[in-house]
């Protein structure tokens, strides 16, 4: 975005030093002045609110590909060898069967694709969507370019088979004009010539967090689409079948051997932001704990009250050297 500011911003520069001259030198032009000077801040307006253009960031291919085993070490030798391990706990509501579980999440570490979706309760086959926008995001490896992804999030919903479902009846029917609609967070960890990398996109708040091991103690390097326990809200974007996607955010971001990064949906986030915000130890449990040490965290947490009865998904990706 930087880069695409600063070349809209040398544009205008050149429109301004064009202007002065054509109105020193043609006294037509000087009884118009005040309408060049107009059109002058229109077109910087403009330029500077528009949207990146394809050539930016926008259509940048990912570098390499992820065979992490492939490097150079001569050149970096921090990266030779490195691999990204993988694993995710799903922690269906208290008092629910695995089967009502709403949450989805698929990992597929060989090729650097992950990805996590929060079903929403109150739509159709909520569950089913959630689930089936990982499984497709990671078989379609859509992280190419800004559009691929936009493209993907148009086509999912045609490869989202709902034929298997009757709507002759008329609750059936009702239950399907509310469509499905689901938050989605999707990433793919990648090489290229300097190291590491991971590139990101979410609708809504499942949320990435990068952490690091520093004199033993784990810290955020940073977070993603959301960075605090305050922004979290009852109506977070969607991903929905029947509705273009309008809210896809987006990062692009470096990588070090030993970093965690952790993808979470919403209460699970919210909760362990404002454990860390009271400085408690959450995130060498969320990175390092056993299933049954964070689930037994998250069913204290309930019984306390700290955190609602909501299905929870923690995927916790690693690269390690």
């Amino acid at each position: 975005m930087i880069r695409t500011k600063s070349r809209h911003f040398m544009v205008f520069a050149l429109w301004v030093i064009l202007l002065v001259a054509f109105v020193c030198l043609s006294e037509s032009l000087r009884r118009y002045w005040w309408l060049l000077v107009l059109l002058s801040l229109v077109a910087a307006l403009v330029a500077f609110i528009m949207p990146e253009s394809a050539s930016s960031l926008e259509d940048a291919a990912l570098s390499g590909g992820v065979v992490l085993q492939a490097h150079d070490t001569s050149e970096n030798e921090e990266s030779a060898g490195a691999v990204v391990l993988s694993d995710a706990f799903s922690f269906p509501k208290e008092g629910n069967s695995d089967d009502e579980n709403e949450d989805g999440f698929c990992l597929n570490p060989c090729d650097g694709y992950f990805a996590i979706a929060d079903g929403a309760s109150s739509s159709f086959r909520s569950g089913e969507w959630a689930k089936f926008l990982c499984q497709d995001f990671v078989e379609q490896k859509p992280l190419n370019s800004r559009r691929a992804l936009r493209d993907w999030f148009a086509s999912a919903p045609n490869r989202f088979d709902s034929s298997d479902t009757p709507s002759d009846q008329f609750w059936v029917a009702d239950a399907i004009s509310r469509d499905s609609h689901a938050t989605f967070l999707g990433l793919a960890v990648f090489q290229h010539a300097d190291g590491f990398a991971f590139r990101a996109a979410a609708v809504g708040d499942s949320v990435l967090v990068q952490l690091r091991e520093t004199g033993g103690v784990i810290d955020t390097v940073g977070s993603f689409p959301l960075h605090s326990q305050t922004e979290f809200s009852d109506s977070p974007p969607l991903v929905s079948r029947n509705d273009r996607v309008k809210d896809a955010r987006f990062i692009d971001a470096d990588l070090r051997v030993g970093d965690w990064l952790l993808a979470a949906t919403d209460e699970l986030s919210h909760w362990a932001m404002v454990c860390a915000s009271n400085e408690q130890p959450i995130w060498r449990l969320l990175c390092t704990g056993t299933r049954n040490q964070v689930e037994d965290a998250i069913s204290r947490a309930r019984s306390s009250k700290s955190i609602a009865n909501d299905d929870m998904t923690l995927m916790r990706i690693q690269l390690e050297g």
